[in-house]
């Protein structure tokens, strides 16, 4: 399970506004399944790999 792609994805379209709200709503959804369903060790770098991003 490749949450990495997914991310991409919904963050590319938003960067380039190339898509509708509804285009949003499935790419963070879809997004947001993965991200549940990750291993606990994923899971924890996951978090933090986020955590280290939005303190930039």
């Amino acid at each position: 399970k490749n949450i990495f792609g997914a991310h991409k994805k919904a963050i590319k379209l938003l960067e380039y506004c190339t898509a509708t709200l509804v285009n949003y709503f499935l790419q963070l959804l879809q997004l947001a399944i993965k991200i549940k369903y990750l291993s606990d060790s994923v899971s924890q770098n996951f978090q933090n790999d986020c955590l280290a991003l939005f303190n930039k």
